[in-house]
């Protein structure tokens, strides 16, 4: 059975995070650092979920051990406070999954989220998202009149579902950045440089394709963006972001898109399958906004 160890100071927090993993894991927990790592030592853990702000040693110092003496071990954190505080150092250590404590704390995405962590290769699909309601519509895209339409299409179907006012701007917004990216910068040459340019316009080829997904549920609307390349890197995607995070890269075109999709959206979920596809998944709460904005990068291996 799959092993879980659960590591945060707070006895209500860690007891219920166990809680929701018991019926389908072998759970156990620790209260600190140094009491994880003993028992690490006695059994190792299929995932590590660790919450930040402990003593003497804080969550991010203990993932980076455990994946020291247990390189497969799988890991993530937890945090109640604002993940882009710890951007450098989750982008030094390639820690590619951090979950928020928000109030009230949402279990369900909290189990879907070590669901996906486990087995990356279930995480493709905005199905896989949204709750069992959803309404869903899908379309493959090649040139750039069925990219502008895809996007009217779209934004008339979530836009009259959204309750914050600005939202619906902030929709058509990341979604035109985030499909452009696509168009521009997933297919490359062999030095690396893009295939298409934005100057050009020219429409993918045969064998290239961009797949939207859009749809809602009860409580999100959403969309998702594939394309068939695989081209974008863990260490690319972490870098974009702690380069706009931290304001070194306000000027960068390459980056921007990922960047406003994850300050502007309640959930950004980016996967990929290299040399295949990258998808990125895009969700707006559609009654409230979150508090603090979680980290979800899934690698299929």
């Amino acid at each position: 059975m799959t092993r879980i160890l659960v590591v945060d100071d707070e006895p209500l927090i860690r007891g219920s995070l166990c809680e929701y993993l018991q019926d389908d894991y072998d759970v156990e927990s620790a209260a600190s650092g140094p009491e994880a790592l003993g028992m690490l030592e006695q059994r190792p853990a299929d995932l590590i979920i660790s919450d930040i702000n402990m003593k003497p040693m804080n969550g991010i110092e203990l993932l980076v051990e455990a994946h020291r003496r247990w390189p497969e071990t799988r890991r993530a954190l937890i945090t109640g406070y604002d993940v882009d505080d710890y951007i450098r150092l989750i982008k030094r250590h390639r820690i590619t999954n951090v979950i928020t404590k928000a109030t009230p704390f949402d279990f369900q995405e909290f189990v879907n989220t070590v669901k996906n962590i486990l087995e990356p290769s279930r995480v493709f699909g905005l199905d896989r998202h949204l709750g069992a309601d959803a309404t869903l519509r899908r379309r493959r895209l090649r040139t750039h009149e069925e990219k502008d339409a895809m996007t009217e299409e779209m934004v008339s179907a979530l836009h009259p579902l959204i309750e914050v006012p600005r939202r619906a701007f902030e929709l058509r917004l990341v979604f035109e950045e985030i499909v452009n990216n696509s168009f521009f910068h997933a297919f490359r040459n062999a030095d690396g440089t893009p295939v298409h340019s934005k100057d050009r316009q020219d429409d993918l080829a045969e064998h290239e394709e961009v797949t939207v997904e859009y749809g809602h549920d009860a409580e999100q609307v959403g969309f998702s963006v594939t394309d068939s390349a695989g081209s974008l890197s863990v260490d690319r995607f972490l870098e974009k972001i702690e380069r706009q995070v931290t304001q070194d890269g306000l000027m960068d075109e390459d980056g921007r898109g990922l960047f406003l999709a994850r300050a502007f959206s309640s959930r950004l979920i980016v996967n990929i399958e290299p040399s295949r596809r990258t998808q990125i998944i895009v969700l707006f709460h559609r009654h409230r906004d979150p508090a603090h904005k979680p980290l979800y990068l899934n690698l299929v291996d």
